[in-house]
């Protein structure tokens, strides 16, 4: 409860603006293929 308390603000502006998306997914995939054949 606290968490959403504190992030009122931020979901105040993903409600204001359709365009911003909740999910970072698709950020995600299309880094994936760089990590994944990064050689440690």
């Amino acid at each position: 409860m606290f968490y959403a308390i504190n992030q009122k603000e931020y979901l105040a502006n993903f409600l204001k603006d359709a365009g911003i998306q909740l999910s970072n997914n698709s950020t995600e995939q299309s880094v994936k293929p760089f990590v994944c054949n990064m050689k440690i």
